[in-house]
């Protein structure tokens, strides 16, 4: 039997087609699944950065609200400032100005003046202004 051979071309046609149209297949289905390999990746390491700065946060405040609350104590039951509790209530004041929104960067400074005004009002000698 004798096959013309424009018969065996053509089948070779529908072969390479075939063919590249499983090697496209393969191509995209290897590029989709590498794509939402990186999405996975992407998404769990902005949720995990972002639980660790909610951790640095809390830890923070933690800091200064024990800071702040023993410069308080300190400032009402003393008339000599305690000048290392401030510079710690304000440098924690100043590490929230990194981390924090403005509103509780406010509400930090207006405890710091709290702790100050009544040093001020204490102590005759203390001179906070400058």
């Amino acid at each position: 039997m004798f096959r013309p051979m424009r018969a065996a071309t053509s089948r070779s046609k529908r072969m390479s087609a075939r063919s590249s149209a499983a090697l496209t297949g393969a191509a995209i289905g290897a590029l989709t699944s590498g794509a939402a390999s990186w999405l996975t990746q992407r998404t769990q390491l902005r949720t995990q950065w972002l639980a660790q700065d909610t951790v640095r946060r809390q830890d923070l405040y933690r800091q200064f609200i024990e800071e702040a609350t023993t410069a308080y104590v300190d400032a009402l039951q003393h008339t000599k400032a305690d000048v290392p509790a401030l510079v710690g209530v304000y440098s924690k004041i100043a590490r929230m100005r990194i981390l924090s929104s403005p509103a509780v960067v406010d509400s930090a400074e207006r405890v710091g003046r709290k702790i100050v005004d009544i040093w001020s009002r204490t102590s005759p000698l203390a001179n906070f202004t400058t």
